[in-house]
Formats: structure tokens, C-alpha cells, sequence
């Protein structure tokens, strides 16, 4: 069950703390070393990670035998769990990533950077339905004195869990669009802002939109015009000025293509239309009850498509869209 997998040991279970600024670390420098056992291949994996959060952010990750380091060790092989934080008066600082972790070693590493979990917000009752039974104490919920959001909520967080048991723990029935996004594997823009700002990163590290685009806009039109994209792109549409843009994916184009699970994480379709450019959409992945997640109105100019493949051993094929200005 994935509430035993990610059993994560956050001592002080503060997501960004006034009271406790201490659990950034000094000089934005995470110390670590890997347990001499360690298997190599998981190594690669976690300096892979390590890589990633590095270049998108002004964090430093130094290999370090101290003792103050964080040791990354397969002790016990059903959790993945981790010491949160710096804590300035505490040794033993450990990332224990079990024998089913590797897919979860980005969360585990941004508690080492001090962040707790998403659905640990003050804010989170407007979002997700959170039991009291059933569940692991690391839904504790926190409060505007002991914590502060530095992003709106993000169901596209890394640091959000799946919604297992959904009689648990589920997004609101005005968001249960974003069912099967809960539980990414992948850093979302929040997820970067957030840990820019938490670090104070100042060069670079915090710019408001992607202003860059990936691929050469399409123009639509008052009439309907219909592509096929290679599945692993992203395109990129605007609309006639002051116009709405429709835009309807074929379910039957996408569904052979992708891959159902929840956290959407091999493969997805994300059509961003909400008026917050930074948010994650709700993700789709052949959940045949969420296909109006492929159809979507939106005035966003431009709009993006973005047609994810994380298996790119794996040729999926084309996805057929069909666009207009109305």
C-alpha cells in the first residue's frame, strides 16, 4: 500500500517555518554519502536527481563522511523515509529508499531540502478530503502560525500523495478532476517556485512565466482544423485576437497510447487552460470517466499542449487534435 511505502519521517513536520528558519541548509548546501551497501545502480538514480534539483535551483549537493551529512541507505526495505531538513543540534540525518523507492527518490529529496508534503497545507481542506481514520499521521495538517504556502495548492506536486484509499483521502468533489494527477513523480513549477523561494535563490531561480516556447505557434482559425502530433511533443495553438479557443483530442487517439495509473506519470495529455499559466492542469491518462479533459475552451494566448512520454524506449504513435477560434 502506498501509505506504507512512502512512511516519510519529517521530525518537525513543518512545510516552510517562520519559527524554525534553521531548517534550511547553510549556505544552500545538502551534505550527503551513500551507506557503503548501496547498490550502484541506485546511486545513478539518485545522482541523477541530484543533478535535476541542482539546475533548478541555487542548491548545492556536497558529498560529504561527516556525520551531520545525510546518509542515503537501504536499511529498511518496505519505507521510504527521510529526516527532514537541517536541524542545527541533530546528527543521524538519514534517505532510506526501500526496495520499491526508486520512483519516489525526487520526494524523498526534497525533504532533505526541509519540505514536507502538499496535503500538509493549512489550506488543504478546500482541496482534498483528508479522514481521520484509515490513514498514516503524515496527513497532519498545519497552521498559518508554524507554516507558510509560498504557491497556490499544487495537485501537481511531487510532495502529494496518490489518493490511496480514496475513502481516505480524495480530492473535493469540485476537483476530483485532478484524481488521477495527485501523486506525480515529476517536480511541477510550483514545486520549483516553492523551493526557489524557500533557499532565497535570487539569480535566475524565480522568474514568473516560461516565456520561451518550445515549438512555433499554430494559428487557428473560425473553422475547424485537425492535426496529428507524434505523442511526446508539445504544441502549441493561438487563437483569432479575442477569440476563445476550442480544442477537442480524440479519446480513441490518446487511449492506445498511454498508460493508466494514478500520478499520470509515464505518460499523460495536459491541455493548459486555466487563467494560471504556472498551475498544473488536470492530467489525463485513459481514465475513460475524465475524457472531457479533452475537450477544453480557453482565452489563454497562446495555448499548450503538452503530449508527455516519459518511456521514450517507447514509440507511441499520433494523437489527433482538432482546434478553432470562436
Amino acid at each position: 500500500m502506498i501509505f506504507k511505502l512512502l512512511l516519510l519521517f519529517c521530525l518537525i513536520g513543518l512545510t516552510f517555518s517562520h519559527a524554525m528558519a534553521g531548517m534550511t541548509w547553510p549556505n544552500s548546501t545538502i551534505l550527503y554519502r551513500f551507506r557503503a551497501d548501496f547498490p550502484d545502480r541506485r546511486r545513478k538514480l539518485v545522482l541523477h536527481a541530484i543533478s535535476h534539483v541542482s539546475s533548478i535551483s541555487c542548491i548545492k549537493f556536497q558529498e560529504s563522511s561527516s556525520n551531520l551529512s545525510v546518509e542515503v541507505k537501504n536499511e529498511f526495505k518496505n519505507e521510504c523515509a527521510t529526516k527532514c531538513g537541517w536541524h542545527p543540534r541533530s546528527t543521524g540525518r538519514f534517505m532510506n529508499l526501500g526496495d520499491h523507492c526508486d520512483s519516489f527518490i525526487l520526494h524523498e529529496l526534497l525533504h532533505t531540502t526541509g519540505l514536507a508534503h502538499e496535503h500538509s497545507r493549512y489550506d488543504r481542506d478546500k482541496y482534498l478530503f483528508v479522514s481521520d481514520y484509515g490513514i498514516d499521521n503524515q496527513t497532519c495538517k498545519l497552521n498559518r502560525t508554524n507554516s507558510i504556502n509560498f504557491a497556490p495548492f499544487d495537485f501537481g506536486s511531487v510532495m502529494l500523495y496518490r489518493p490511496i484509499p480514496a475513502e481516505f483521502f480524495r480530492p473535493r468533489k469540485d476537483y476530483y478532476d485532478y484524481f488521477y494527477t495527485m501523486g506525480s513523480r515529476y517536480l511541477s513549477f510550483y514545486n520549483t517556485v516553492t523551493l526557489n523561494k524557500y533557499y532565497g535563490c535570487n539569480y535566475g531561480f524565480e522568474g514568473k512565466l516560461c516565456e520561451t516556447l518550445v515549438s512555433k505557434p499554430i494559428q487557428s482559425t473560425m473553422n475547424w482544423t485537425e492535426i496529428a502530433v507524434p505523442f511526446g511533443t508539445t504544441v502549441v495553438l493561438k487563437p483569432v485576437k479575442g477569440k476563445t479557443l476550442e480544442i477537442n483530442i480524440s479519446p480513441e487517439s490518446v487511449d492506445k497510447l498511454v498508460q493508466k495509473e494514478l500520478g499520470c506519470s509515464y505518460s499523460n495529455v495536459e491541455i493548459k487552460y486555466l487563467e494560471d499559466r504556472r498551475a498544473v492542469n488536470p492530467l489525463y491518462c485513459g481514465n475513460p470517466e475524465l475524457h472531457h479533459l479533452l475537450q477544453r475552451s480557453t482565452k489563454n494566448d497562446p495555448t499548450i499542449i503538452l503530449l508527455r512520454n516519459h518511456m521514450p524506449t517507447k514509440i507511441l504513435g499520433n494523437v489527433s487534435i482538432r482546434f478553432r477560434s470562436q
